[in-house]
């Protein structure tokens, strides 16, 4: 659980800090709106996401039908969320966090699967 907390705690400042600097040039609160909106939604999205593609890949047993559902969820949460909190720049907002997550989500299934397969003989 440390794990995860200190990896939703980094998800929170690498995102808020981003979500800040592409929207502070509408103001500063509307930059820290950002940052709270997006920094707050990837640490819950960080805690949740690790738990949701444990569940589906225990099921599944294949990377690919874990991970369409798992990134079709967070790009189209995380675009939802901007777009109710009013976030100008949703796109450039929330690129760097659907890459990163898209990626953190193949690596995460992938090395599920390596500790399956050396558990499994």
């Amino acid at each position: 659980m440390a794990r995860s907390l200190a990896t939703a705690f980094a998800g929170f400042v690498g995102y808020g800090a981003w979500a800040y600097y592409v929207n502070a040039e509408h103001g500063m609160w509307v930059g820290v709106k950002a940052l709270f909106t997006q920094g707050g939604y990837s640490f819950t999205l960080t805690l949740i996401m690790t738990l949701i593609m444990e569940k589906l890949y225990k099921k599944t047993r294949r990377v690919l039908a874990t991970a369409i559902p798992i990134c079709f969820g967070v790009y189209l949460t995380s675009f939802s969320i901007n777009a109710l909190a009013g976030t100008p720049n949703i796109l450039q907002t929330i690129a760097p966090g659907a890459f990163i997550s898209t990626v953190y989500t193949f690596a995460y299934l992938l090395s599920l699967k390596k500790i399956a397969g050396s558990t499994a003989g």
